[in-house]
């Protein structure tokens, strides 16, 4: 939008004046940097006004727009549409009773201890050999704990990923994420237990897929497709053949590719037939699978894939859901590789409760593009409060492996969440 545009309609406001019926017409960030996909929208529900508020300081409305609408929806009905009195869920705790640099050191043998037990669960059930259920619970149990003194810790181990191991580390990363934004929602343990068993076993029936079709590098076939959703309805099959297996993690076994405009597999459900726990598996499936590197298919960003469930919502995805996932992971979450305006690039090695949008980062590709002999950390809210923060914004979210900057390759030589 040009500068006598924005003059003539547009009306710059600090997000705290947001309210209902307000038509954003443009951001304090390029779009592309944000999970909106239209360059233009209305502000509808208090949940719209609680997402532009965690994504930006300010925003500009069109006030000719927004007389528009409101004069349309007076002639409707006689009165604005009333807003979404629904009450938002908690959005999470900001303060955690331990450092996220603490959580990490605490929990990084168990994560480790956790991913191989991904791998021998899959290969147990291949094999033909029972689930040991007890095992997966008491993971899940350890997940929680960890979760609930800080999330940042596991979130950032869920970040390193092998993709020859993909099936194993998605079953735990989905559990880590679905546990995580259960405590987001301000889900009760036993809630949170469920969630993460269900996370961890979603994908069970992938150990009745071939692994020439697993493995495979190019693209499916018609026939390999068909093959790969029969995971959901497999997956069904041995967990009803498990003891002490939650019913609900069979459901959400089955019904965690369905979609709410029966769009999905493999029954074709739709919105009032698949529950809260399959919605929330859903999106934490779905959002770690696109961050993920695959045989036949690199990663992209956690924005990227935070725009692709944007997209979705209300089609595929539970709308609500989708935007609470959003605040609960954060346009910079942990483990991200960001680009400044300055060109420089790094790792965001821990979020800023007060700000989210001025974590800190670890420098690795300074502004000329050579790579810094001895990496640092930049403190983007003490830069904010000490001087010109303009040139360290961050610009774009990138995938992980973007000039060979892999978060693996530098956890491995020591580097810790600040």
């Amino acid at each position: 939008m040009g500068h006598t545009a924005r003059e003539t309609r547009c009306l710059r406001v600090h997000v705290s004046s947001l309210r209902l019926g307000m038509y954003i017409c443009e951001l304090d960030r390029p779009w592309l940097d944000t999970p909106f996909l239209l360059q233009g929208f209305l502000l509808e529900s208090l949940r719209d006004i609680d997402i532009v508020q965690e994504l930006c300081e300010y925003v500009y409305i069109d006030a000719v727009h927004e007389f528009a609408h409101t004069h349309e929806q007076h002639s409707r009905h006689d009165h604005p549409a009333a807003p979404d009195k629904r009450p938002s869920p908690p959005a999470g705790k900001t303060l955690y009773s331990v450092p996220a640099r603490e959580e990490q050191a605490r929990i990084q043998a168990f994560h480790a201890a956790a991913k191989r037990l991904a791998r021998q669960m899959l290969d147990d059930v291949r094999l033909g050999n029972a689930l040991n259920v007890q095992q997966v619970k008491d993971t899940v149990h350890e997940c929680i704990d960890s979760i609930i003194r800080n999330p940042d810790a596991l979130l950032w181990l869920s970040r390193i990923k092998n993709k020859d191991e993909y099936t194993a580390e998605h079953s735990l990363n989905v559990g880590i994420l679905a546990i995580s934004f259960g405590h987001h929602l301000g889900k009760e343990r036993p809630d949170l237990e469920k969630l993460g068993l269900c996370g961890m076993l979603h994908d069970i029936g992938m150990t009745q897929t071939p692994l020439e079709i697993l493995n495979k590098t190019s693209h499916f076939t018609p026939e390999e497709a068909k093959v790969m959703r029969r995971h959901a309805e497999g997956g069904q099959r041995i967990l009803l053949d498990n003891q002490g297996v939650y019913y609900g993690c069979i459901d959400v076994c089955h019904n965690h590719h369905e979609a709410l405009d029966g769009s999905g597999y493999p029954r074709g459900l739709t919105d009032q037939t698949i529950n809260e726990f399959t919605r929330i598996v859903s999106i934490c499936d779905v959002y770690d699978a696109i961050t993920s590197d695959r045989c036949y298919k690199r990663c992209k960003s956690s924005l990227d894939a935070l725009r692709i469930l944007y997209e979705g919502r209300g089609q595929r995805y539970d709308t609500q859901l989708v935007i609470e996932f959003i605040r609960c992971i954060g346009l910079y979450p942990v483990g991200s590789l960001v680009e400044l305006e300055n060109h420089s690039i790094g790792i965001v090695t821990s979020n800023n409760p007060a700000d989210r949008r001025l974590p800190s980062v670890y420098i690795i590709i300074d502004e000329t593009g050579e790579t810094v002999r001895q990496p640092f950390t930049l403190d983007l809210a003490k830069i904010t409060r000490h001087g010109d923060l303009a040139p360290y914004r961050i610009r774009k979210v990138l995938p992980n492996g973007t000039a060979g900057i892999r978060l693996q390759d530098y956890v491995a030589r020591g580097l810790q969440l600040a």
